[in-house]
């Protein structure tokens, strides 16, 4: 078990990777100018020139994504268009709120998942174990639908109609990291089902 939980842990560095290059890409590729989109229509040529120049975007494409990766390690996320603040800092100050649903999310998972996958274990293939499927698949999908517009709800002051890449990996990054939490409860559950059905 502590050897799929390394290996998938370490599958993850690729897969954030990817996220980035796509998330950097897709954000490269929308159309208009940065500059007007942040600091309005009424911004001159030089003041757009001198902004562009302060955030990189004058370089070439891998130069700036380089700098990305460097600033992602140094926790740098940029300044929110809206605000003017660092969104570091933004994040920081809603972190409470996003660990306390995270916890009560986390918590309702276990304590609806967890009895459900031992029941489903010991009465396999009777109407309990079908009515547990029915209500783990129910609840994953039928809830999980909500969640997308839910997500931001902690930080939703820093999220902007057209979220910078920096917002956007915030996403994601949620998304993954997920994804890598519910992946490792379903190897979990698999391995209890096993040992018990064995």
């Amino acid at each position: 078990m502590t050897g799929y939980i390394i290996r998938r842990l370490l599958l993850a560095v690729p897969v954030l990777l990817g996220i980035v290059l796509v998330v950097f890409t897709l954000v490269r590729l929308i159309p208009g100018d940065p500059c007007r989109a942040a600091l309005g229509e009424r911004a001159t040529d030089e003041i757009c020139d001198a902004y562009m120049a302060r955030r990189g975007l004058d370089q070439p494409i891998p130069v700036q994504f380089v700098r990305y990766l460097g600033e992602l390690v140094r926790f740098d996320l940029g300044d929110s268009f809206r605000q003017g603040r660092p969104v570091t800092e933004m994040l920081i100050e809603k972190l409470p709120v996003t660990i306390e649903l995270s916890l009560a999310a986390l918590t309702f998972a276990l304590l609806v998942g967890i009895p459900l996958g031992i029941i489903s274990a010991l009465k396999q293939n009777s109407l309990i174990d079908y009515v547990a499927v029915f209500i783990s698949i129910w609840i994953d999908k039928g809830l999980g639908m909500i969640v997308p517009g839910f997500i931001p709800a902690p930080t939703g002051e820093i999220f902007e109609y057209v979220p910078t890449i920096s917002e956007a990996m915030i996403c994601l990054g949620i998304w993954a990291l997920g994804f890598l939490v519910l992946s490792i409860l379903y190897k979990i559950t698999i391995t209890i089902k096993e040992e018990v059905s064995a």
